[in-house]
């Protein structure tokens, strides 16, 4: 299981970079600027888990390190008690849902790491190295930095429209009754309309026009403003929600999620083009 996923990280993040004269795009994100790269989707359980398989192999399962990343799955007790306290986090088949019962500090953490990996990463790459070189004690340059969004870059993103093909495409009959992000639409007897009771795959719905996904709806996003999030979620009503509208917490809860920022270093990566 470990193996497979690690394999899954360097796959998603790491191999697919593109070395040309043509910037690095980090994989699974859109282009903001030259130099500003947005994750297209909210950071998946399949990737927090394998910063945790990460933590549990370098510090230990009862190290502080690997203690303190853990997500709250009793987040879910009060919706859907045990069935989800349990299954949500580690059963595969939810592998591509957002990750939820993340703290601020943890998100803030699951960033430095991925900022550290995918780091170390392109070094190896780019300087044409074997992986043992890790080894040894070397200072490997910030390529990638990877963070929450501020309130402004959220938005900018948010309020973007879908594309110009998938507005034409929701125009066909067949599309024009199915919901554009997953809000809380329960009807009169409790039934989403839906049928999205709760968080569903983070590349549901339509993408905007840059193919980022559920800017609105599925989970509300963290900010870099510690205790404010965007966008709604599968537990709002769409009359709560909108690009402006923020909403508070204080601690992990199951409505709860982010994506990530990554900031390229256009001038260091120079020297390698």
């Amino acid at each position: 299981m470990k193996r497979i996923i690690l394999l899954l990280f360097i796959s998603s993040f790491c191999v697919t970079y593109s070395y040309s004269a043509k910037p690095i795009i980090p994989p699974g994100t859109a282009k903001i600027n030259d130099s500003l790269y947005v994750d297209k989707t909210e950071v998946r359980n399949i990737d927090y888990i394998e910063f945790v398989y990460w933590c549990e192999r370098e510090f230990g399962v009862d190290s502080d390190e690997y203690l303190s990343i853990l997500p709250d799955t009793l987040v879910w007790e009060s919706q859907y008690n045990e069935p989800m306290i349990n299954l949500y986090f580690r059963h595969p088949a939810y592998n591509l849902y957002p990750v939820v019962g993340v703290s601020y500090e943890q998100a803030v953490k699951y960033c430095e790491w991925r900022t550290d990996r995918v780091n170390e990463m392109l070094y190896l790459k780019l300087n044409k190295l074997q992986s043992n070189v890790l080894k040894n004690e070397i200072q490997v340059p910030a390529y990638v930095i990877y963070r929450l969004p501020s309130i402004q870059e959220w938005e900018k993103v948010a309020g973007l429209p879908l594309s110009k093909r998938t507005m034409k495409k929701l125009q066909r009959k067949k599309y024009q009754n199915l919901h554009k992000c997953n809000l809380n639409v329960s009807n009169e007897i409790g039934v989403p309309d839906d049928m999205a009771s709760i968080t569903t795959s983070v590349n549901s719905y339509w993408p905007n026009e840059l193919g980022v996904y559920n800017m609105i709806g599925n989970v509300a996003e963290m900010t870099s403003e510690k205790g404010i999030a965007k966008g709604g979620s599968w537990k709002h009503k769409p009359d709560e929600v909108s690009v402006e509208n923020s909403f508070n917490y204080e601690i992990p809860k199951a409505w709860l999620g982010f994506r990530c920022i990554c900031d390229v270093n256009l001038e260091l990566l120079s020297h390698y083009f």
